[in-house]
């Protein structure tokens, strides 16, 4: 992370997220891999997910742990617009 509380991006850029409300869509691979990135460079990060909780293959606590808010069986239309 760089001084700033941003991301770093290369050698100049930076990924400014602190204080910003983020929604991931999906829990896949990348999805899962997005919320531990932005909720570590200070976003505050829903993800949604149309599976259930229990039928996620994805550790659900160590989303918690970082402070990521869980939808789980549907992408409901207010956690996407409010982000």
């Amino acid at each position: 992370m760089g001084e700033t509380g941003g991301l770093l991006l290369g050698t100049e850029r930076r990924l400014q997220v602190g204080g910003r409300r983020v929604t991931v869509v999906g829990l896949g691979r990348s999805g899962l891999a997005a919320c531990r990135l932005l909720a570590s460079a200070g976003a505050t990060v829903t993800a949604s997910d149309r599976s259930q909780a229990d039928a996620l293959a994805v550790d659900l606590a160590s989303l918690r742990a970082l402070g990521v808010r869980l939808e789980a069986g549907a992408h409901r239309p207010d956690t996407i617009l409010e982000a």
